[in-house]
């Protein structure tokens, strides 16, 4: 089959100045969205890429697409395809949100992407499918963006925005976007993505990564946040907030197997649950698995399981977020067992229905 538009093709080398990134900058202002350009990085910012201002300087055109100082140019910077400049997509996988017909996707040339699935004429252009919208740099694969310009890249391969992206329906007519690192880094970020055709710096809205939340600063950094593999679920909790629920993953410092629960708007972290510890050595908790009891629309039931084969209940239906809690008394309502006894990790997401099957 011949594909009807290609990402990789929409990307040129050399198309920096058409492009509209954006970063988590560190300014002390509220809005911590930013383009990321040269002359809106801070100095310590800029210090990140290099000894000097000229190295610096053309390491961030790098980034943002140039070509200029490839090594096949003339250069000293590592050569990327003749074509394009697009990162590769290796383990992040696509959103996709109806709303705008807009694909979103994270890719380790250290951003997440935003790709027009329909033509567009705006402001009298026409904007084919499969263009680049915008692109997003969280503040966790800032310091390693250089390494992607460095000569011995391609057999020293990093991960950056390689987590899975998750794309809500309207909340107050507003869509919300929510990605983590993936093998990139321990954390995930938040984006309102209503109107990607026009993003700006306001829609960028919350990160909370290891050693960095801008929205619970009194939190980081936090030991039980790992890498997360699996896609966030959104839905919304039983007092109505919107929220994002993600297992914290694996590689945490307490080796821990936790529960995270985020205001989805606002990326406050409204609950984490960290099970209980019944046996020894580095565990975590894969994606979780959601359902609505009560058959109100709300999540009142999270399922889990994790690297020991112990299956979690999560119990979320009170309206108050402090009465949340392992259910079960605190102990696993199932472990898998190999037939000779051996527990066996359960990685991937859990799903929930009802048994329609009154009799047996």
């Amino acid at each position: 089959a011949v594909p009807d538009w290609n990402a990789a093709d929409r990307l040129p080398k050399d198309s920096n100045a058409l492009r509209k990134i954006f970063y988590w900058s560190d300014n002390n202002g509220a809005n911590k969205g930013d383009e990321f350009l040269w002359n809106n990085l801070s100095n310590a910012e800029k210090a990140l890429f290099g000894p000097n201002d000229a190295v610096r300087q053309s390491v961030v055109n790098y980034i943002r697409g140039s070509g200029a100082n490839e090594f096949t140019r003339g250069g000293n910077l590592r050569d990327r395809s003749a074509t394009t400049v697009l990162g590769d997509i290796a383990h992040s996988s696509p959103a996709f949100s109806k709303d705008s017909e807009v694909v979103f996707v994270g890719s380790n040339g250290g951003m997440l992407h935003a790709f027009a699935t329909k033509p567009l004429v705006a402001g009298g252009n026409s904007i084919p499918p499969g263009t680049e919208l915008f692109a997003y740099i969280p503040s966790a694969v800032l310091p390693r963006l250089k390494n992607l310009a460095a000569v011995g890249y391609d057999v020293a391969h990093e991960y950056f925005v390689d987590g899975d992206v998750a794309v809500s329906a309207k909340f107050s007519n507003r869509n919300y976007l929510v990605a983590t690192l993936g093998r990139g880094g321990k954390g995930l970020f938040g984006l309102d993505v209503t109107d990607p055709y026009n993003f700006s710096s306001n829609d960028v809205k919350w990160e909370y990564f290891e050693n960095n939340s801008s929205a619970n600063s009194a939190l980081v950094p936090d030991p039980d946040l790992g890498f997360m593999l699996g896609r966030p679920i959104i839905g919304t909790a039983e007092d109505g907030t919107p929220i994002a629920i993600v297992g914290n993953g694996y590689n945490s410092t307490n080796e821990s197997a936790a529960l995270y629960v985020f205001n989805l708007t606002t990326g406050q972290r409204i609950r984490k649950l960290v099970v209980p510890t019944v046996t020894v050595g580095s565990n975590g908790l894969a994606t979780p698995g959601v359902f609505d009891a009560n058959n109100n629309g709300r999540i009142d039931t999270v399922y889990g399981g994790d690297l020991f084969g112990q299956v979690w209940r999560f119990d979320l239906s009170s309206t108050n977020a402090a009465s949340w809690s392992v259910s079960n008394g605190g102990l696993p309502i199932f472990t898998a067992r190999s037939p000779s006894g051996a527990r066996q990790p359960i990685t991937a997401p859990l799903s929930v229905a009802i048994n329609s099957v009154s009799v047996d």
